[in-house]
């Protein structure tokens, strides 16, 4: 009989999903999870989800109601270590090459090939970093709520 109790206990788990209207994508977030947001006030809120409720949800011991939520982001993290690779491997094969060339006296100091190379590499971890996070916007499609299962 304890059994059957903590079965029907572990099931019934809050869970917050951000779905898009007439598709099947879904993003699911449970009592534990990091999650950042904005709200309608342009407060931004991050932390760990404490607890869910049907009208709100709690981080850190924060109560934000699900109405006032504008966006919901998710950080990708690969991405985001690939874009600090890349802007940092670009400033510093910038600055080696610099700091050879002057020790070794060589004229320019600095080249075009080694600005442009450094450059692109720069570029391409700013831009990177700018698709690491992706944004649920609830004034748009996606929509959030709260099930119990």
């Amino acid at each position: 009989m304890w059994l059957c109790i903590f079965a029907i206990e572990a099931m019934a788990q809050p869970v917050l999903i951000i779905d898009k209207e007439g598709k099947a994508k879904r993003q699911r977030y449970h009592i534990g999870d990091k999650i950042w947001i904005k709200t309608h006030s342009l407060q931004l809120v991050s932390g760990q989800i404490t607890n869910l409720d049907v009208v709100s949800v709690e981080i850190d011991n924060q109560i934000i109601d699900l109405d006032s939520i504008a966006v919901v982001y998710k950080h990708k993290r690969l991405l985001r270590l690939g874009s600090d690779f890349l802007w940092k491997g670009g400033a510093m094969y910038f600055v080696l090459d610099v700091v050879n060339s002057a020790i070794v006296g060589a004229k320019p100091v600095f080249s075009s090939e080694t600005a442009l190379l450094s450059a692109g590499l720069i570029t391409s971890g700013i831009a990177l970093r700018q698709l690491s996070v992706k944004r649920y916007k609830f004034y748009k499609k996606w929509r959030i709520r709260v099930v119990v299962f």
